[in-house]
């Protein structure tokens, strides 16, 4: 519909901008008509057309003007929240973002998933086919996770090779098919994509975490940083899935509280 899509186009600043642009150029000519109107004292059509050639004079400045600083706007915002290599959110942005979803998700009581991804033997990429290969590497992997995610999902740069995704209005099972679905399409990837000859894979932490969730932001992130680092002793390329309902109980995350999808 129109109005949906005149709504996304103004989610933007330049063109929010813009048609703040637009109406305050009809401000200056609009009050130049009333005073002519008003003091004039025999009306011709010079009032109308000064009006109109006012109007498109000041209604061109404004909209570019508009449209301009919208548009530096946006670009600023969009270096302050992204990561410049990956295109990822920024690793400030994807935190701030998680607590505001625990508070929403405390409060509709939404279903909530996070995962914490990391790719395997990077170092080994970067050493022996140099950072530039590496750098097409971490944009590949950003790239397909982006494309396998959901609409609603949230992927930012956590550090490093490291990727964290939050998953919101999500049940566990279907997490873990996200998790696998997600873990699959990277080791996919093709020697053009990556920039030698792979395959890459990742390992996964996953943390379900029920609506009933009262836990700070710092001891989940803690929990899905186990559960990754339990995926790369077993083995790596493969998902391990931590449970919330201990740490209710007890803050010490344990191995046995760690199970292998």
């Amino acid at each position: 519909m129109l109005i949906n899509k005149i709504k996304i186009l103004l989610k933007q600043k330049r063109y929010r901008w813009f048609f703040t642009g637009v109406l305050l150029s009809f401000i200056g000519p609009f009050g130049e008509w009333v005073f002519l109107r008003t003091f004039q004292a025999e009306q011709t059509n010079t009032i109308l057309l000064t009006y109109v050639y006012t109007e498109l004079l000041t209604l061109l400045c404004f909209s570019v003007f508009g449209y301009y600083l919208g548009k530096k706007a946006d670009d600023l915002e969009h270096l302050a929240y992204h990561d410049s290599l990956t295109g990822l959110f920024s690793r400030g942005y994807i935190l701030a973002k998680f607590e505001e979803l625990l508070i929403t998700q405390r409060r509709y009581k939404h279903p909530l998933s996070i995962m914490l991804l990391d790719l395997d033997y990077f170092k080994k990429v970067n050493d022996r086919f140099g950072h530039l290969v590496g750098d097409k590497t971490l944009k590949a992997v950003a790239s397909s996770i982006q494309k396998s995610c959901r609409e609603s999902d949230i992927a930012g740069r956590y550090g490093g090779e490291e990727i964290l995704l939050i998953c919101q209005n999500i049940s566990l099972n279907k997490a873990k098919l996200l998790a696998e679905r997600i873990r699959s399409d990277i080791e996919s990837l093709s020697e053009m994509e990556l920039g030698y000859p792979g395959p890459q894979t990742v390992s996964i932490g996953l943390v379900n975490i029920p609506y009933g969730n009262s836990l700070q932001m710092n001891v989940l992130i803690n929990l899905v940083d186990e559960a990754l680092y339990s995926a790369k002793k077993k083995g790596r390329n493969q998902i391990c899935i931590a449970s919330v309902a201990s740490l209710n109980i007890r803050s010490v995350f344990t191995e046995s509280e760690i199970q292998s999808v």
